[in-house]
């Protein structure tokens, strides 16, 4: 018997199911056919993936890094999703609590950005980056990144050494960590320059040197200048300066104490010591002569003498100063066309400093032997070096640039000795002990 409801319902089972196989997804490998290969695809998933999800940054560099001051530090990153977004580079100061932005930028449209961190002083730098909300996206901060900053260091003790008509002879004192040289720079006038690119270039020196002589000046001009040391990229420590004036073109008077290495320097000098004074850098006017000198100690007593300076006289007179206390010295001199000039310098006079020693009263035992030690020197200066010397059956001496210690233990073997102690301070004055005598048992 025929049925033909039930050839209907076939059919409507078929299309049902053809249906169904439409609408489930296809495998990955048909869904490729699509394309022209398989790794465009992969790159529009992850074109796709980078324009969702919550914003982020990638290549941010946690490492704590050191350098010098006035060095750059750069990241590479991206911020994602790719997108052009405002950014702040923010830095805590050394010894600061809160951070304070240094720059505004923004990333570029695939959302890369360049981050610079350029810390000017010494101390530990914390940088981070902010990405600013926008009107799709909520904002995001970066972690914290260290950068340890040390300074280059400077020159210290810049002077002139010697001054003529048409040059200056400068001197420093160059820093104890690497360097690679220092960059001297001058400018007229007062003011010296204050950057390594201000001014006038005189010197490029290299680090195994302290000393310069500009030539080629003007009689009569001031001149400001500044030394600055470097490292061998470029960075260049903060200025030493001094300013000075090259000689004019008429008499000059020029009054030091004795610069001669041999002899103490300085304008601290000491009673009963004797000090040397220098003219020797005394000029003539021009296409004149020095005949004529004076000196004025300032304390009643006076030099003087007449005649040219032949290439090997200078003005070197010794003076003893009996009283402590500042004292002004005058050097006045002539030149053979009637031209005169002064030039005065004041010399702090100070007592002589005092020295004993003693030791254990008795016989003492061969072995260390302890000794007392009191040294004294006048308020304003400072011992600069002792001498302990022992003579007798064994001979040798103790010695250091300090002031002694209060108490020495001197090693001695059975005999007799005598001890001896000096003292030097700073003004040129030096103390010698009485001499104690010891008999040393066995």
């Amino acid at each position: 018997m025929r049925q033909p409801s039930w050839s209907h319902m076939r059919r409507q089972a078929i299309w049902a199911g053809a249906i169904a196989l439409c609408a489930a997804p296809l495998p990955a490998v048909a869904m490729t056919t699509a394309h022209a290969s398989g790794a465009s695809t992969v790159a529009a998933h992850a074109s796709a993936a980078d324009k969702k999800g919550p914003t982020s940054i990638r290549g941010f560099n946690t490492a704590t890094v050191s350098i010098k001051a006035g060095s750059v530090v750069t990241d590479q990153v991206r911020v994602l999703p790719r997108q052009r977004r405002d950014i702040l580079v923010q830095a805590r100061r050394p010894g600061s609590t809160t951070f304070a932005t240094q720059l505004r930028g923004h990333s570029s449209a695939k959302g890369l950005f360049t981050a610079a961190y350029a810390p000017k002083t010494a101390g530990t730098w914390r940088f981070r980056l902010v990405v600013l909300p926008n009107a799709h996206r909520k904002g995001v901060r970066s972690a914290i990144r260290k950068v340890n900053v040390t300074q280059q260091a400077s020159v210290t003790g810049l002077e002139f050494t010697a001054l003529t008509r048409t040059s200056v002879s400068l001197a420093w004192i160059n820093p104890s960590d690497d360097f690679t040289g220092v960059t001297i720079r001058r400018a007229d006038g007062p003011i010296p320059p204050v950057t390594a690119t201000d001014g006038t270039p005189v010197a490029e020196v290299d680090s195994s040197e302290n000393t310069f002589v500009d030539l080629d000046l003007t009689p009569g001009t001031q001149y400001s200048y500044a030394v600055f040391a470097h490292d061998g990229a470029g960075h260049a420590a903060a200025a030493v300066t001094t300013t000075v004036t090259t000689r004019g073109n008429g008499v000059s008077a020029v009054l030091s104490v004795n610069p001669l290495p041999s002899v103490h320097t300085g304008n601290r000098v000491t009673v009963d010591t004797a000090v040397a004074f220098d003219g020797s850098d005394s000029l003539p006017a021009v296409d004149a002569r020095l005949v004529a000198w004076e000196i004025d100690y300032g304390d009643d007593d006076t030099d003087s003498f007449n005649g040219p300076l032949s290439s090997v006289d200078i003005l070197n007179t010794t003076h003893t100063f009996t009283n402590a206390g500042p004292t002004t010295v005058t050097l006045r001199v002539t030149d053979s066309a009637g031209n005169t000039d002064s030039s005065t310098l004041t010399v702090d006079v100070f007592d002589a400093p005092k020295v004993s020693v003693s030791t254990s009263s008795g016989s003492p035992d061969a072995g260390v032997v302890p000794s007392e030690v009191r040294a004294e020197t006048p308020e304003g200066t400072k011992i600069t070096s002792y001498r302990m010397e022992v003579a007798g059956d064994d001979s040798f001496f103790l010695d250091g640039d300090s002031a002694p210690p209060s108490s020495q233990d001197v090693t001695l073997a059975p005999g007799r000795y005598t001890v001896v102690l000096t003292v030097t301070d700073d003004a040129g004055g030096t103390a010698v002990s009485d001499p104690v005598d010891v008999e040393v048992s066995s």
